[in-house]
Order: structure tokens, then C-alpha cells, then sequence
């Protein structure tokens, strides 16, 4: 990554390793550990250099030098790349290095970073840079000293400019985002709610009643739902006791003994609390139609 990092953006932790830019490779040789082991390994190719390289023979002079330019090719491309990404070092200076890695005053007189600061500090500031604040090389630490005693520091010693290409980007705080978030949230489920009442409405052996309907539009929640019910229910139930007992027969006008022993009634016996019943029949919540 460091490779790829343009001047100003390189930061690393203080004391950490940077550098060795060149290329490596490696060639055990288990030939000799193979014969005192009494192993005689014997390869079967389909080419002359088809098994340059193996490790169980020992490296044959041609084939190292082949594998060496392979290595200084590598090499060479990998320092273009680097002189290329960070215009500050040139290319003779990136040889001079021979691949040496450095850290602390070192790394920063090498100019192999930047800045000196932790990952944790260092995810904040590329994440301000992210967001439009546009402070790339703010100081990692404020008042905290880097391996030179100053903070964040720049690879020629100096504090890092806080100008950068995010500087005219619009600044979204966190309580914009949460904000826009919350919005966002609200339309969807708004409009979830509008689409599931006018499919309702569509459906025309749909059983959701009308109050049940301005619930779902609404956004009203299943227990706010069940307590208006309840609610409800009860204010009928108060409703209909008070009109029941308002038109509630007088207990003189009731048919009764006297009535059956006078000359005026039947005869027969009245049971009042059948009639009761029958009068208020599919009125009152608690006492069902007639069938």
C-alpha cells in the first residue's frame, strides 16, 4: 500500500518497521539431508530445465543466474512503482537504500513516511477525509509527542498542510446522518403502511375492518391496537347498561302475584327476568339475539 501512497499520506505507527523495497526469493537445497537419510530421489521430466529450481537438487550455477535476473527484474519494476507513487524520493535514492527497512527518525529521513501516528488515529483521519472534512494531515495526537518530539510530523520535518482536494466537500455531522437515516426509515415504512391498506381495499373478500385498516395506516402497534379494542368494548358495554337501566321497566308495571290473583290478568304466572332478556336481546353486548 505505501507503494501506492501519494506524498503526505504515508502514516505509520511510531517504532514501526517501513522500507525494504526490493524483491526476494528463496532455494532450499535437501539434497544432501535426503542422502544421509539413505532417500535417493530420482526426478522423470519431459525437459532439460524442467526441474531447475527443485529443492532436492542442488542449485546448478546457470539456473541461479537465470532465477537472479528474475529477482533484479522484479526489483526494478518494484522501485519504478515507488519512485513513481512518491515523486519526493527519487529512484537512485530508493537504490541507495538497498532494500535496507527502517523505523522512527530513520523511516521519516528516508521519507518512507509521512507522519507518525496509530492505526486507530490514523482510520479517524482517512475517515474525516471521507466525509468532506477535507484534514488529511491534521496532527494525529494533539499535544502528544512522535519519535522527533512534535507530533505528527512530515517526511522533511515540518507540519503536514490541512489543505487537501475535500476541502470545498459539503460536511455531513453524525446527527445529518442519523437525521437522514431516520427520514429515510420513516418514507419506507410509510409508504409500506399505504400499500398494505390500499391491497386491503383491492380485496373485496377482505374480512380487515375499517379500524383495523386506519391501524395499519397509521402505524399503530398491535398492543396500542388491543387496548383500544379493550377500550372500546368497555365504553359499549357502560353505553348500553346505562340505556338498558333507562328504559328499564318499572317494578310496579311489572306483571306479578297481585296481577294473577286479580280479576284482571290470565291467571297465568309472568317470569319477569325472561321477559328482561327477550327485550333486550342482541341490544346489550352480553345477552345474544334470538335465534
Amino acid at each position: 500500500m505505501a507503494c501506492c501512497a501519494s506524498p503526505g499520506q504515508i502514516t505509520a505507527a511510531p517504532y514501526s518497521m517501513v522500507g525494504s523495497i526490493g524483491a526476494l526469493m528463496m532455494h532450499a537445497d535437501w539434497s544432501k539431508n535426503l542422502e544421509q537419510d539413505g532417500i535417493a530421489v530420482t526426478l522423470i521430466t519431459s525437459a532439460a530445465h524442467k526441474a531447475d529450481g527443485s529443492s532436492v537438487l542442488p542449485l546448478a550455477a546457470d539456473v541461479r543466474e537465470r532465477l537472479q535476473a528474475s529477482v533484479n527484474e522484479c526489483a526494478s519494476a518494484f522501485i519504478d512503482h515507488v519512485a513513481q507513487a512518491r515523486p519526493i524520493m527519487s529512484r537512485d535514492a530508493i537504490v541507495g537504500q538497498e532494500a535496507r527497512f527502517y523505523s522512527g527518525d530513520d523511516a521519516l529521513s528516508q521519507q518512507l513516511v509521512d507522519k507518525f501516528m496509530s492505526w486507530d488515529e490514523s482510520l479517524r483521519e482517512y475517515a474525516d477525509f471521507l466525509n468532506g472534512s477535507g484534514n488529511p494531515g491534521r496532527a494525529a495526537r494533539p499535544g502528544a509527542q512522535g519519535p522527533r518530539g512534535t507530533g505528527a510530523q512530515s517526511s522533511k520535518g515540518k507540519t503536514m498542510s490541512t489543505n487537501s482536494p475535500g476541502d470545498d466537500a459539503p460536511i455531513h455531522t453524525e446527527a445529518q446522518l442519523q437525521a437522514a437515516v431516520a427520514s429515510a426509515t420513516t418514507a419506507a415504512v410509510t409508504a409500506e403502511r399505504e400499500r398494505i391498506g390500499q391491497l386491503c381495499a383491492l380485496d373485496s373478500d377482505s374480512s380487515i375492518s375499517e379500524g383495523l385498516s386506519a391501524a395499519i395506516s397509521e402505524g399503530t402497534s398491535a398492543g396500542e391496537y388491543a387496548i383500544g379494542l379493550a377500550t372500546a368494548a368497555k365504553a359499549a358495554t357502560a353505553t348500553a347498561l346505562e340505556a338498558a337501566k333507562n328504559e328499564a321497566v318499572a317494578g310496579e308495571q311489572l306483571p306479578g302475584k297481585s296481577a294473577s290473583r286479580s280479576g284482571g290478568g290470565s291467571g297465568q304466572k309472568v317470569n319477569r327476568g325472561k321477559a328482561v332478556m327477550e327485550r333486550y336481546a342482541g341490544v346489550h353486548p352480553s345477552i345474544p339475539g334470538r335465534s
